[in-house]
């Protein structure tokens, strides 16, 4: 059974879309058990709150269950510098830096493969880094799974 973690926009979809938050429980009741969470996730959620409500809920709905249970994962130090090498091939390939956005992006790619996890995502720059990180599994919300999952 693949290991699991949700790209931000995922999250933040099912925090703005009523069909969206269903889907998410829907596969979180099968997956629960193999889904982890990102601390590059958890950076780009915390740097969005806009208010204290939102961090209480943000807290107490997904950060808090995920840390208590230990499935947050993060980036390695050999990730961080894999990321470095691979943002000055880009930057060297293009004669311009790529855009802020894209280092996280790589950076849970990077962390992704290294942990074995599969991506859940949207967001279609994975189809430009899926090449740079060999091994790399993406797909799109939410996987068919069978109707056990280890726990």
């Amino acid at each position: 059974m693949p290991k699991f973690t949700l790209d931000t926009n995922v999250v933040v979809d099912a925090l703005r879309v009523p069909e969206e938050l269903r889907g998410l429980k829907a596969f979180l009741q099968r997956a629960l058990p193999v889904t982890y969470l990102s601390a590059v996730v958890l950076q780009e959620l915390e740097a969005g709150v806009s208010s204290a409500r939102q961090a209480d809920l943000l807290e107490e709905q997904l950060v808090g269950p995920f840390e208590r249970r230990g499935r947050v994962f993060a980036p390695t130090a050999r990730a961080w510098r894999r990321n470095g090498s691979l943002l000055g091939r880009l930057q060297r390939g293009q004669h311009r830096p790529p855009p802020s956005a894209l280092s996280n992006d790589l950076l849970l790619a990077l962390s992704c493969r290294e942990q074995g996890m599969t991506l859940i995502t949207r967001d279609t720059d994975f189809r430009r880094l899926t090449p740079l990180v060999p091994g790399l599994q993406v797909v799109l919300p939410y996987p068919d799974l069978p109707s056990r999952v280890p726990g």
